[in-house]
């Protein structure tokens, strides 16, 4: 099942680091930068997906987030990047579909030591990447082309609890995906929940911190369809299981490293579904 995109996948809208928090890898946080600035945002993900058939696909993706922040509570963020993909023989690469995110922050309340808070989010997917790539054999399947060609939406909340040594943070988002070539993706619901523990407050210096993170990554998926009519094969949900480690560095500057694997997996036989992927990457505020 197409699990989070590049974009979905994700799809993560918090750039900053602090000396006090973490931060979640794959999910989404309810977080601003909290002053205005810049935020910028680095990640390689490597992917193995499967469907019931047998069929394997090798995605590497390379996204670069840019987030600038026009007040303590409300934060744009541009998220593109170049992606390549294998299967059976057949290989894409190419410039990937580009998200456009803002992020609202409604509520936040202080107390010692810590923070709760929530967030609207909403955005929209610009098709920027090929979707008509072709090889010896023909035009690629829709599954391997570098973009979709689609204009595609998506709306959520996010919340949070951040205190000195732990913070839990979750989201939930809904994706619209629009027709393109008779064909239209399954809106998806998608779903986030990640707790991160301060390991190691002040390690080695007074400015940097280890943290380690584990968190439930899920999304569930409606049926294609190809001119009006539902295609049976399509759909379902995945949940992946994913734990992490990030060290902050400095108060801005932290690297990270992701593992994912499916704890849940109910998608059609014609859906892809990740059954591991690493993702390395580092954040930095100007």
């Amino acid at each position: 099942m197409a699990g989070k995109s590049p974009s979905i996948l994700l799809i993560i809208f918090m750039l900053g680091a602090t000396s006090t928090y973490g931060a979640p890898i794959e999910g989404v946080t309810p977080r601003t930068m909290f002053f205005l600035g810049t935020g910028a945002r680095l990640f390689v993900k490597g992917l193995h997906r499967e469907d019931e058939e047998g069929r394997k696909m090798d995605i590497t993706v390379k996204r670069l987030l840019l987030s600038y922040s026009f007040m303590p509570d409300v934060v744009a963020t541009l998220n593109t990047g170049y992606v390549e993909k294998d299967m059976a023989g057949r290989s894409s690469e190419g410039v990937a579909d580009t998200w456009l995110v803002a992020k609202y922050r409604f509520f936040h309340g202080d107390f010692p030591r810590g923070s709760t808070m929530a967030s609207l989010l909403w955005g929209v997917k610009l098709p920027t990447g090929s979707h008509t790539e072709r090889d010896a054999r023909g035009t690629l399947p829709g599954p391997l082309q570098p973009g979709t060609g689609s204009w595609d939406f998506i709306l959520g909340i996010a919340a949070g609890h951040l205190t000195y040594r732990y913070n839990i943070e979750g989201g939930l988002r809904y994706r619209v995906n629009t027709e393109r070539a008779g064909v239209r993706t399954g809106n998806s619901l998608i779903y986030d929940i990640s707790l991160q523990w301060k390991l190691h407050p002040a390690f080695p210096l007074e400015v940097s911190q280890l943290n380690l993170g584990v968190e439930l990554n899920g999304v569930w998926k409606e049926k294609n369809r190809m001119g009006g009519t539902i295609i049976t094969d399509t759909g379902g949900d995945v949940v992946l299981l994913s734990p992490g480690i990030q060290y902050i560095l400095t108060e801005r500057a932290l690297v990270e490293l992701s593992y994912q694997v499916p704890v849940v997996e109910n998608a059609r036989r014609g859906e892809f579904v990740t059954e591991e992927a690493l993702l390395t990457g580092f954040r930095y505020i100007f």
